[in-house]
Formats: structure tokens, sequence, C-alpha cells
């Protein structure tokens, strides 16, 4: 049986959550810290609402507990944020339930489910923690995909300054030859221009360099890949030129440079084997949310036949489009694919990306330009995965 959130009972919760039997006991042996919803009803107007979570009263009522007890508040406050119709959106076949999670300690804790919209079925649950100090975003990411009375478990942390993510790319990036990338050498004199002053080639080159920086950074805050190894697979591909024609490769189209040979690994179309292999991330829920975001219905594929087409109409909007954000989106998923299937091996990840498990300059370049990339920050990039069994999590 799979998890299910439907109309959610005082149970839910803890089906989503994987709550410990000993945490739960923890809170429950603490004399005054055993709640239901309506303790948190602060203003007592019978309606618990975001305002309640959030406000003095409740912050003075309940900051001396300790961290079990918090834990069931956050339960609590996750079992009514599920059933907010503002959090919840569809895509394709899935229903999507995101929210902020409150008194977040000046983090930001943001939560996701994906569910199967006809069965209800839970079927990825995300957490996703993000700090700043100093100009420096931390970020820790946690997914579990759930399959049966099965959980894969997949866990990243990385840092990035984003300042110096853009420092790199104006002022320091070399193309695989050694040569200075001078693309966006004009950024930072576009950017001193006042806005009427600038002409409408500046404003469209601003324009290609923010969001290029901006999709990076949100693609692997989502899908979890760190952004410093997204650029720097841009990096080797186009030289941070995704929108420029003449960078076109053979195959290849935009920033990722998505050639047939990683989207026919990535969709499973060299045979019904390979399919089967990879049919759970194919059809997993962030690649349908993706591809349905462009009209794309990949549950649809159930055949050879019916991938190859998938993957025409893909590759047609890729060379139709320029449409830098499912260019670098799509491209990020597909190494992420690579990175689970090699277990977090950047250099094995970045080989495989570029159609061959053989192509040592292509993952040596990738290394490099990472490395130094890397250097911006304090911390190296963690990539964790686990799998266990659920049958201690209750199931309706």
């Amino acid at each position: 049986m799979g998890l299910t959130i439907g109309n959610s009972d005082n149970n839910s919760v803890n089906e989503v959550t994987k709550q410990t039997e000993s945490e739960r006991k923890q809170v429950d042996s603490k004399p005054n810290t055993i709640f239901s919803v309506e303790d948190l009803d602060v203003n007592k107007d019978g309606k618990i609402d975001n305002k309640d979570f959030n406000s003095k009263a409740f912050i003075n009522k309940f900051k001396n507990l300790g961290s079990a007890a918090m834990k069931k508040i956050e339960d609590m406050y996750i079992e009514y944020a599920l059933k907010q119709p503002n959090n919840r959106r569809t895509a394709g076949s899935l229903t999507i339930v995101e929210f902020d999670m409150p008194f977040s300690m000046g983090a930001s804790r943001k939560k996701q489910f994906i569910l199967d919209k006809k069965s209800g079925k839970v079927i990825l649950e995300k957490s996703i923690k993000t700090t700043e100090k100093d100009g420096i975003t931390s970020v820790e990411i946690s997914t579990n995909r759930y399959n049966k009375n099965k959980v894969k478990n997949h866990e990243v942390k990385f840092q990035y300054d984003k300042q110096a993510l853009e420092n790199y790319v104006i002022n320091e990036a070399k193309d695989k030859k050694g040569n200075d990338i001078t693309y966006f050498d004009s950024i930072p004199k576009i950017r001193a221009l006042p806005e009427n002053q600038r002409t409408e080639a500046q404003k469209k080159l601003l324009k290609e360099f923010d969001n290029m920086i901006e999709y990076t950074i949100q693609s692997g805050i989502d899908y979890g890949v760190d952004p410093k190894l997204i650029l720097s697979v841009i990096q080797q591909e186009v030289g941070f030129k995704g929108l420029s024609s003449n960078v076109t490769g053979k195959n290849g189209k935009g920033y990722m440079q998505l050639t047939s040979a990683p989207i026919n690994d990535y969709l499973g179309l060299s045979s019904d084997r390979q399919y089967h292999e990879i049919k759970d991330f194919l059809y997993g829920p962030e690649t349908e949310e993706l591809l349905s975001s462009r009209g794309f219905e990949p549950r649809k594929a159930q055949t050879q036949a019916a991938r190859r087409s998938l993957y025409k109409n893909i590759y047609n909007h890729l060379l139709a489009n320029k449409d830098p954000e499912f260019n670098i989106r799509l491209g990020t998923l597909v190494l992420r694919y690579y990175l689970d299937k090699t277990g977090g091996n950047v250099s094995r990840a970045a080989k495989l990306y570029n159609g061959s498990s053989l192509k040592e300059e292509y993952a040596r370049h990738v290394d490099k330009y990472n490395t130094l990339l890397r250097d911006t920050v304090k911390q190296d990039t963690i990539y964790n995965y686990k799998q266990y069994n659920i049958a201690y999590m209750k199931k309706k």
C-alpha cells in the first residue's frame, strides 16, 4: 500500500513525516505537551490559520518546549497546510502541495508533497532548508521517493555565493582551450547605467545573464543538484552562450546542449530493458511536472514508439523555442539522473551526460570548473543515498 493524503485525519501527518515511535513517546511522556489542533488556535476564533502559527502569542506559548514537542506541533502544521486549497496545484496526473514552514529560527524551510491525483498516494516528499550568512546561502534538501513499501532517500547539502557565481562567469571563466570567456564582460557596465539609458541589446543581454543565473540556482535547489556543477556543465557545453545561435551543436540546443545521447538514455529509448530500468525516474513526479508544464504527457508514453515520439516532440521544442528555463531544468534533471545512477560521483556523471563513460577529457574540464566554483564557498557538496522499509509507518 502507498501512503495517502486525502481529507487528512489526525494520523495522516505521521504517515508522511516518518515520526518515529521513540519521538512520539518522548513527546507523550512530557507533562503539558499533549497537543490537539485546538491548542494551536491562539486567537480562539475557532479557525486555525497561518497567523496562529506565526503569532507572538503562539511563540510565547510554545517557545520553551523541547524539540520533540515542537516536532509534533510541526506535524500538526503540516496537517493543517495539506488541507489548504491555496497550497495545491495540479500538473498532469499529479497533485502538488507546497508551503513554507513557520517558526524557522532564521532559516527558510519549505515542504513539498507530490501525490498521484487519482489515488491520493504520496509519491514524493521533499524538505528544503536554506540559510543565509555573509552572502553565502546554505541549502539542505531531503527527498523521499515512495514506491510500495520502500522509500528512497536522497539528501544533498551545498552552499553557493550568488555574487561569486556572477563574478566567475563575468571575470574568471575560461573555455576548454584556456581562453577567457568574454560573452558577459559588459554586464557590470550595463548595470551601472540608469535603466532608461540602456539600449535594447544591453537590456536583452542583462536579462539573459540574470535568467541564466536564476534558472541555474533554482533548478539546483528544486532537483537537488549543486548549482556550481550545473554552471560547470553550461560552461563546458556552450561557454554560457546558451541563447546564441552560433553555439548550437550538431545535435544539441541551448545551455545544456541536450543532444540525442543523454535524452535517449534519460527517456529509455535504447531498449525496452533500459526503459524498465529507469521508468520510475522517467515517470517520476519531478519529470512529469516539468514536462507537463510544456504540454508533454510522459505517462502516456508506454511503448517504445510512444517514447520516441515524446523524445522527438521534446527535442523539437528545444530546437524551435528559446526556452532557457526549460532547457536548464531538463538538463539538470538529466544530470541528476546520472548523479543518482553513479551514487553522486560527479566525474562519472559528467561523462555519462556527455554520452559516454569514456569521455575523460570532458569530465576533467567539468571537474576543473566545478573545483574553481567550489572554492568560492567553504563547504563541499554532499550527496547521500539511502533506501529503507516504511513498514513501521501507519498506512490507510
